[in-house]
């Protein structure tokens, strides 16, 4: 299938929230240090968030869209669930 627009990148973080590029970023705890990609290509976005995650796996990164958080490395929110979940399962006691 072939798309009729081209893609699109910038380097410009505000101009990426005005056209609802995809940004891939690292992260510090509370703020942003860098932004590695910002462009309308998803598929692209996430190869480079893969490749990233792949070289630095320490580093902390996310895909967003503005506001929503489409992707994050690590996972978390996943490893929690997993963690509460086994807490929650009741021993079942033999005697």
């Amino acid at each position: 299938m072939t798309s009729y627009w081209s893609a699109e990148e910038t380097g410009d973080p505000v101009y990426a929230d005005d056209r609802l590029f995809y940004k891939v970023e690292v992260w510090t705890k509370k703020r942003v240090t860098a932004m590695i990609y910002a462009g309308n290509d998803l598929d692209m976005a996430r190869r480079i968030f893969q490749d990233f995650a792949e070289q630095r796996p320490y580093a902390r990164l996310t895909i967003r869209q503005r506001t929503r958080v489409l992707d994050r490395w690590p996972q978390y929110r996943k490893l929690w669930a997993i963690i509460n979940w086994t807490r929650r399962v009741p021993k079942l006691s033999v005697g």
